[in-house]
C-alpha cells in the first residue's frame, strides 16, 4: 500500500509540474481583461466607421444597434415577454438536460451492462442531426412550448452524458481500488472518490450545454414559435431590419455569457480545482 501511494504521489507531482509549465506557457498568449476591453473598443470603432460607409441593411452600426436595443428594453414596444419566454424554455431545458444527462452518464459509466446495452443507441442518436427532431416534436406534441423544450433537452443532453460517462470510466479502476484498500464503504466511495472525480467532467459538459441551450432556443423559436427571441430574429431578418436583428443577437449572446459565468461561480464554490484550471488555461 505504501509503495502504491508513493508511486501515486510521484505521478501526481510529475503531472502537477507539467501542468504548471503548460499553464505558464498559456498565460503568455492569453489576453488580459484590459487588453480584451481595448480590442472590443477598436472593433466597435472599426464597425462604426465601416458601417457608416455601407447600406445599413447589410451591417448597420453600433450606434443604431444600441438605439434599437434601448428601445426594445425601455421603449413603447418592449420585448420583455419574448425574453421571458425564451428564458423559461432555456433554463427548464438546461435543468432537465443536466439532471438526465448526469444520471444516464453515471449509469453508463458505472455499469458495464448498461454501457453495452445502451451504447449503440446513444451513438446512433448522437450521430443523428438534432435539427431533424424539431419537426418531429412539432408533429408529436404540437407547435407549442413543450416541443421546443424537448428539442432543447435533446440538444443539450449529450455533452453532459458523454462527459460524465467518460469521467466515471476514468475514475474507476486504480482510484476505486485504492478506496477499497483503505476500507471505504460504497457510500464513502461515491462521496469521496466518484463524485469529486466526476465533477470536473460534469461541469465541463454543463458549460458546453449552457451554450447549446441558447442555440436550441433560437433555432426552435425560429421554426415553431410566434414568440421569443428566435421568432424576433426570424421576423427582423425577413424584414431586413438589421439593427434590430443585431440587438436581439446581443441579448441572446448575453444569455450565453451569463450561463457560463454562473457555472464558473458554481465551479469556484463546489470544485475550486476546476475553476483554477480553467483560469490557468
Amino acid at each position: 500500500m505504501t509503495v502504491i501511494l508513493k508511486k501515486e504521489n510521484a505521478s501526481e507531482d510529475t503531472f502537477t509540474a507539467a501542468k504548471d509549465r503548460v499553464t505558464a506557457s498559456g498565460r503568455r498568449f492569453s489576453l488580459s481583461p484590459p487588453g480584451a476591453v481595448y480590442a472590443l473598443i477598436v472593433i466597435l470603432i472599426l464597425w462604426q466607421v465601416i458601417g457608416s460607409m455601407l447600406d445599413p441593411i447589410y451591417i448597420s452600426t453600433p450606434v443604431l444597434v444600441y438605439k434599437d436595443l434601448f428601445s426594445m428594453l425601455f421603449g413603447k414596444h418592449q420585448i420583455w415577454h419574448d425574453i421571458a419566454v425564451s428564458a423559461v424554455e432555456m433554463y427548464v431545458g438546461l435543468g432537465i438536460a443536466l439532471v438526465l444527462g448526469g444520471a444516464l452518464g453515471l449509469l453508463i459509466g458505472r455499469s458495464k451492462v448498461a454501457r453495452s446495452t445502451l451504447a449503440p443507441y446513444i451513438n446512433f442518436l448522437n450521430a443523428t442531426p438534432i435539427v431533424i427532431t424539431l419537426p418531429l416534436m412539432a408533429i408529436w406534441v404540437g407547435v407549442n412550448q413543450k416541443a421546443r423544450i424537448i428539442f432543447i433537452v435533446i440538444l443539450a443532453l449529450w455533452p453532459v452524458l458523454l462527459n460524465v460517462a467518460a469521467g466515471c470510466r476514468n475514475v474507476s479502476g486504480r482510484y476505486t481500488e485504492l478506496g477499497s484498500s483503505a476500507g471505504l464503504t460504497r457510500s464513502e466511495m461515491i462521496r469521496k472518490i466518484i463524485v469529486p472525480g466526476v465533477l470536473p467532467y460534469f461541469l465541463t459538459g454543463a458549460r458546453i450545454s449552457a451554450g447549446l441551450v441558447v442555440i436550441g432556443v433560437v433555432v426552435s423559436e425560429m421554426e415553431v414559435s410566434l414568440v421569443g427571441l428566435g421568432y424576433l430574429l426570424a421576423s427582423y431578418a425577413s424584414g431586413f431590419q438589421t439593427a434590430k436583428l443585431l440587438a436581439v443577437f446581443v441579448i441572446s449572446t448575453t444569455f450565453g455569457l451569463v450561463n457560463v459565468g454562473v457555472l464558473t461561480l458554481i465551479a469556484r464554490k463546489w470544485a475550486p480545482w476546476v475553476a483554477t484550471e480553467k483560469r490557468g488555461r
